[in-house]
């Protein structure tokens, strides 16, 4: 069962990413092997993948959790 969030942009970048492929964010279960916290997300809206850092991303916060 896969897990959907609700993001908003931080950055301009991030609010650019929200703006071009919508606020439905899908999580993989993919963990990067670079770092620790960063997981997979794919947009629900574009298919667009990006790398988010769980405890402290630059570009993106999460404001909730959907079933």
């Amino acid at each position: 069962m896969s897990k959907t969030f609700t993001l908003t942009g931080v950055s301009m970048l991030g609010k650019n990413r929200i703006r071009e492929h919508g606020t439905k964010w899908e999580l993989l279960e993919q963990t990067s092997p670079f770092r620790l916290h960063q997981r997979l997300f794919r947009s629900v809206q574009t298919d667009h993948l990006r790398w988010i850092d769980l405890t402290n991303d630059k570009d993106f916060e999460i404001v909730s959790l959907e079933r």
